[in-house]
């Protein structure tokens, strides 16, 4: 009694774990390479108490191939996990559902975290985690074991412990006042006034709803994952007795099986492989928070015999759905503005509750990395694609989710980059205000970062696979036609950079027909959604209107309704010291071929060369659409100029082409007033025939005055004469053949 009294007294008044396993299940110690010593030390400890030998075992050893899931036969036995989730894969299959977080940084030098865990996998089987940064905290924890386990038969009381060599310390918590906090807090840093506060919040939910838990109406899927992930905590650290568990998992089953939130309903009834194509967040939410309650009643919770077989179906339906997610290697949702960002995080955390490691080993991970800070400018905000929640005023300078794809790729890979990322570029690490460890905000300590140079210049983005199966079967319809595109010659956006302080530029170019894919999108191919340069947001396309007349790109009419492409043909993307470029067709446009080139000279300016070629013999009209953010006017005949007062930022688009001009301020549409600058040409053309738009872009500023001129030199040719920040300039830039006095070429872009 004196030592279970002890132990209430430094850890928690809950019911308490058995690691005396059962004949043929015995318990047993995993450890990392090379704490051997340690885990010998714990195993002597252990059968001493228990009567009997307790095996110790690498991590490596007892993992489900190609997975971070412990195999089937270590989910039958009581574990003591040595170590911490950088060295120990055991230990990181606790962390992969927020239940364990110590690394290579945390809890620091010679310090321990100490925690005993009730069912973390399955029903009635309990583990304790003994994490630590270095082996000096390891002897410590491990000392600290020794001596509880030693006035014990192998039963413990519940337990959240931090200390060191000189005994244990206190753990700070997050506080807070509702369920969600309350029970984060606690489970992090042991205090038992926060599991107290928190059982209250549960009871008092129990108390006043008759049926069910939170999440048990019409559209609750949003908190699902909110709320049901600390509830679990609070359930694993021994804070519930078991007629309050039971009572708890009758709710939870009621609210799996009786629950008609319709995001959740049309998970369960989707067939296998349609979510990847159609879910929003609304379902990847459902999908993400309903497979936590219908894992744990599966394996763990208590569920009468006549329901059993629901939750296995229902089980098996969202098990089917994220495994076909895996298998399809989907990296983004078929939502990808400000909305998809936010569905990054939600697949990240699924995919890593999941388990599967072909996430890693498939490029995953890294292609929703990447595809998320393509939409990132050099501002720190979102690039809007969308019409939707990126188009409410003020969302074009809107911060967004998806820096969970960084954590993890940069965990997976020890990538440098990814480190550097999230210590300099602002983000969001969770969603819908899902509480991470505290830990995890120092998972890649051990990773030094250093600038990813690899996103400089221009950088193409893929498409995802079932966004390419959609753009290449799409019924031909009044507004869309399919392509016929091999993969590798589409993608999703590509990103310029010059760099990524705010003064360097950066440019967002778009590779698909949005339009097309879902509603909330205009028809954007080819559009450049945003830009931006000595920290002034010049172009940006946050526009609820979903026509692409609202868009940086040039739109087509001959009276008739032709349809467009779904994506785009990548032909030609380069990177040099000095020169980013790309150059993508759009087959069907207004009748037309479109075939936009963006040459990007580093530090200087950009120019766009728009080729628009006839498919048949007609009068085209053709407009060529800038939408900028700041307010200006024509300044020669040939020149627009909008001014950023507060940054003394000039922006200016010249045409060397002869164009008719039209500058108009319009009412807000969206995030902000665009001023709409429009270039326009009316001509007869045969079939085959072509016309061009070339146009100068750059921004200048006091420190940067970067004064330019662009002529054309031919139909497809335009020549920039001036100065850069790094000395004077003169460059012919085109495509296809040239012929000069004394020089000629042929190439698709130079």
């Amino acid at each position: 009694m004196a030592a279970m009294a002890c132990l209430v007294a430094h850890g928690l008044a809950g019911a308490g774990i058995d690691l005396r396993g059962t004949p043929g299940n015995g318990p047993a110690v995993v450890h990392a390479a090379g704490a051997e010593a340690a885990a010998m030390r714990v195993a002597k400890a252990l059968g001493t108490a228990v009567g009997g030998k307790v095996e110790t075992i690498t991590a490596e050893k007892i993992m489900a191939p190609g997975t971070w899931r412990l195999a089937a036969p270590w989910l039958r036995r009581p574990l003591v996990l040595l170590g911490s989730i950088t060295d120990n894969e055991a230990m990181f299959a606790l962390h992969s559902r927020y239940l364990a977080g110590t690394n290579a940084a945390y809890p620091g030098e010679g310090r321990y975290v100490l925690r005993t865990l009730s069912s973390p996998f399955r029903r009635g089987i309990d583990m304790v985690a003994i994490g630590a940064s270095d082996p000096v905290g390891l002897a410590a924890g491990v000392a600290r074991f020794e001596g509880l386990i030693a006035k014990s038969d192998g039963r413990l009381a519940s337990l959240i412990e931090g200390g060191d060599a000189k005994g244990p310390v206190r753990l700070k918590g997050r506080g807070g006042t509702d369920f969600a906090r309350l029970a984060d807090s606690h489970y992090w840093s042991g205090n038992p006034k926060t599991a107290e506060k928190a059982k209250k919040l549960l009871q008092k939910e129990m108390a006043d709803r008759p049926r069910g838990l939170w999440g048990f109406h019409a559209a609750g899927h949003y908190n699902w994952e909110r709320l049901y992930r600390p509830l679990r905590k609070l359930q694993v650290a021994g804070e519930l007795s078991p007629e309050e568990s039971r009572q708890v998992d009758l709710r939870l089953m009621e609210n799996v099986l009786g629950n008609t939130d319709w995001a959740l309903v049309a998970c369960l009834r989707s067939k296998l492989g349609d979510l990847p194509r159609k879910a929003s967040r609304h379902q990847l939410s459902a999908l993400a928070g309903g497979f936590l309650i219908f894992d744990y009643l599966e394996h763990v919770g208590t569920v009468p015999e006549d329901k059993r077989a629901a939750i296995h179906e229902g089980y098996e339906i969202l098990l089917g759905h994220i495994e076909s997610y895996v298998a399809a290697g989907v990296f983004c949702s078929p939502i990808t503005g400000a909305e998809g960002a936010e569905t990054l995080n939600i697949m990240a955390d699924m995919y890593l509750y999941h388990g599967d490691r072909r996430i890693v080993t498939d490029g995953t991970l890294r292609r929703m990395g990447d595809l998320y800070l393509s939409a990132k400018d050099n501002l720190g905000c979102h690039s809007c694609d969308d019409s939707y929640i990126g188009c409410r005023p003020g969302s074009h300078f809107a911060r967004s989710a998806g820096g969970a794809t960084w954590l993890w790729a940069g965990h997976f890979h020890q990538d440098s980059g990814y480190r550097w990322l999230l210590d300099n570029v602002q983000t969001f690490l969770t969603h819908f205000q899902v509480s991470r460890p505290p830990e995890t905000a120092q998972l890649l300590a051990a990773v030094p970062p250093v600038e990813p140079k690899r996103y400089l210049g221009v950088s193409v983005q893929p498409l995802d696979r079932v966004w390419y199966h959609g753009c290449t079967t799409y019924p031909p319809a009044e507004n869309a036609v399919p392509v016929k595109i091999p993969y590798e010659r589409t993608f999703t956006r590509a990103a310029f950079r010059d760099g990524f302080t705010p003064a360097d530029a950066y440019l967002m170019f778009q590779g698909v027909d949005r339009g097309s894919i879902h509603p909330n999108y205009a028809y954007q191919a080819n559009a450049i959604t945003r830009y931006t340069e000595l920290g002034s947001l010049l172009l940006f396309s946050n526009s609820l209107k979903q026509t692409g007349w609202a868009q940086n790109v040039v739109s087509v009419s001959r009276g008739a309704l032709d349809p467009q492409s779904t994506a785009s043909e990548l032909e030609a993307a380069i990177n040099t010291p000095f020169v980013a470029a790309l150059r993508s067709t759009h087959e069907q446009h207004g009748g037309m071929r479109w075939t936009r080139s963006v040459i990007r000279r580093r530090h200087g300016y950009t120019v766009i060369l728009d080729q628009l070629t006839a498919h048949e013999a007609d009068t085209y009209g053709m407009t060529c659409r800038w939408r900028s953010y700041h307010q200006g006017s024509m300044r020669q005949t040939n020149q627009f100029e909008a001014v950023d007062g507060q940054r003394a930022v000039r922006f200016r688009i010249v045409s060397a082409t002869p164009v008719t001009w039209r500058v108009e301020t319009e009412k807000r549409d969206g995030a902000a007033r665009p001023t709409m600058v429009r270039q326009s040409r009316r001509e007869k053309l045969a079939a085959g025939e072509s016309v061009t738009f070339q146009n100068l872009l750059y921004a200048s500023d006091p420190e940067h005055p970067r004064p330019l001129a662009a002529e054309q030199l031919g139909e497809n040719v335009v020549l920039v004469r001036g100065r850069v920040d790094d000395g004077a300039e003169l460059a012919a830039i085109g495509t296809g053949p040239m012929a000069l006095p004394g020089c000629s070429l042929d190439a698709g872009l130079w």
